[in-house]
């Protein structure tokens, strides 16, 4: 049973992910709450780094869909001030590798994805492992 149980955690893990890191985000799921206007949780693409302190840095965003160049819609402004309205570019998908739903945990905090305002599209949380409580949690500010 204890074999069955741990091969499970490690198909879950993934490839970038072990059991450990899996066992964490778990840990910090589960005693979270999140802010009152903060979307569920499952709409959230999730990432996980240590801080140098040992302390997990959490940041939760809604990623956004790539979009197929479109026929109308951008207005386009010159350096001579002039404007033109042209098909607007294909966007990428952000963050990318990442979808709502899934969580993944980075080497480097300095390298996980996040925006400079978006409200709840993005919530921000401390959590210390010893203690096993969420220091902080909130969502950003608006630009």
């Amino acid at each position: 049973m204890r074999a069955a149980l741990a091969l499970a955690l490690l198909l879950l893990a993934g490839p970038d992910q072990n059991v450990g890191q899996v066992q964490l985000m778990d840990a910090i799921e589960k005693a979270l709450v999140l802010p009152p206007r903060a979307h569920p949780l499952g709409d959230y693409a999730r990432f996980y780094a240590f801080e140098a302190d040992g302390k997990v840095v959490g940041r939760y965003v809604i990623p956004e869909r790539a979009e197929p160049e479109t026929a109308t819609g951008c207005l386009w402004v010159g350096r001579n001030g002039k404007t033109r309205v042209e098909p607007c570019p294909p966007s990428r998908a952000w963050p990318e590798g990442v979808a709502a739903g899934e969580r993944k945990w980075v080497a480097d905090p300095a390298s996980v994805p996040g925006m400079s305002d978006g409200g709840c599209r993005q919530v921000n949380l401390l959590y210390h492992p010893r203690s096993g409580k969420v220091e902080w949690v909130f969502c950003n500010g608006f630009g």
